[in-house]
């Protein structure tokens, strides 16, 4: 015979029975798992946050009023989208902090730029094209791929390399750069023209 499921979430509540909340999981884990993995669009963060989720219920001194599934619905999905606004900060952070950590390096030693523009130049033509536009010229990796005649992920691609490229010339020349670091401070050069 079924139990309810506002039976179960009671006795959970009332009797912490673990067998009422394992059935609560069996129930509502695929929906709860799958609503993450949408917003999220990764698997190992979507079993996070379905996990996350559930410790939310289990946390509970009442039922919810609302039914469970459209309560654990909207738990899950303010989880996750918390979870991708938290990470676009911190992304957004760090590439502040690369792009300032690179500004002061430019600052205390002037060479730096010089030294990039060279590497930049000695790049090759497919190369040099693509992450002259997309960095320094501001456009978006779609137009450079209609100008050159590629495919959009071809020219990611080769800004990816070029990225690679410069990082190791930089290299050679003593300059240590994360690739982050490189990217951050190539994107404000646009900012700043």
């Amino acid at each position: 015979m079924s139990i309810p499921e506002h039976a179960l979430v009671e006795t959970w509540i009332r009797s912490r029975d673990g067998e009422a909340f394992r059935r609560i999981v069996d129930t509502y884990g695929g929906m709860v798992y799958a609503s993450a993995k949408r917003i999220l669009g990764n698997a190992t963060d979507a079993e996070d946050l379905t996990q996350e989720c559930f410790a939310v219920l289990a946390g509970q001194k009442r039922p919810p009023k609302a039914p469970l599934g459209p309560w654990l619905h909207r738990v899950v999905v303010n989880l996750s989208l918390n979870r991708v606004k938290s990470e676009r900060s911190r992304s957004t952070r760090e590439d502040r902090f690369a792009a300032e950590r690179l500004q002061t390096a430019a600052q205390e030693w002037p060479e730096l730029e010089r030294v990039l523009d060279k590497a930049i130049a000695e790049l090759p033509e497919r190369l040099r094209a693509p992450l002259v536009a997309h960095y320094l010229q501001g456009r978006s990796h779609n137009a450079i791929a209609l100008e050159l005649g590629v495919s959009r992920p071809a020219i990611t691609q080769r800004i990816a390399k070029a990225i690679e490229c410069l990082r190791d010339a930089l290299r050679r020349r003593g300059v240590i750069l994360t690739g982050v670091a490189l990217t951050a401070y190539l994107g404000s050069q646009t900012a700043e023209a």
